[in-house]
C-alpha cells in the first residue's frame, strides 16, 4: 500500500490520471441513483422480496 501511494506522489503522469478518472467517477454519482440502491436494500430488509441485479442496473443506467 505505501509502494502505491509513494508511486501515486512521485509519478506526474500516474497522478494526473487518478486525477481525471476519480473526478469522472465521482461525477456519476447522483442523488437518484443513492436514492433506488437506498430503496432496494430498504426493500431486501423489509421483506419486500430480493431486487433482481438486471432490472436495477437498468433503472440506473436510464437516469442521466
Amino acid at each position: 500500500m505505501a509502494d502505491a501511494i509513494y508511486s501515486i506522489c512521485t509519478n506526474d503522469s500516474l497522478y494526473q490520471y487518478l486525477s481525471e478518472e476519480g473526478l469522472k467517477e465521482v461525477d456519476q454519482i447522483t442523488w437518484e441513483k443513492v436514492g433506488l440502491r437506498i430503496r432496494e436494500c430498504y426493500n431486501q430488509l423489509t421483506g419486500r422480496g430480493w431486487f433482481d441485479n438486471w432490472e436495477y442496473l437498468q433503472a440506473v443506467k436510464n437516469i442521466k
